[in-house]
């Protein structure tokens, strides 16, 4: 894994004060996922609008610095986003916004926990 030192900051920032972490109150879909290989988890939290675009997006999770921080970068990604937009989104997407330009197989699915809920939310 590789990660400029600009962006560690970033991951151990949003790590330490992440963003939209908490039980949305009046949400439409709710969705739990979990990485079996090492413990991670995340429930995520959705609400939509009247266009079908997330309105509101909460989540909460326990697991390493590199999994809930993209769960912190990613709830404010797809805020006003489109369920087809959210499904588009991609490992390269998120290595982009929490800048990580290589990580390992084994910490790709830390990497990718929130993004699997999100889109298995918006498909639910």
């Amino acid at each position: 894994m590789i990660i400029d030192d600009l962006y560690q900051e970033v991951i151990l920032e949003e790590y330490a004060h992440p963003k939209n972490k908490g039980k949305l109150e009046d949400f439409d879909v709710q969705l739990a996922e979990r990485n079996a290989s090492c413990g991670d988890q995340i429930e995520v939290f959705l609400k939509f609008d009247e266009h079908d675009l997330v309105s509101g997006v909460s989540w909460l999770g326990v697991g390493c610095a590199i999994s809930m921080a993209t769960a912190s970068v990613l709830s404010e990604a797809i805020k006003g986003k489109s369920k087809a937009e959210i499904t588009q989104l991609s490992m390269a997407d998120l290595e982009a916004m929490v800048g990580i330009t290589e990580i390992t197989p084994s910490r790709q699915k830390c990497l990718l926990l929130a993004l699997t809920a999100y889109q298995k939310a918006v498909k639910a």
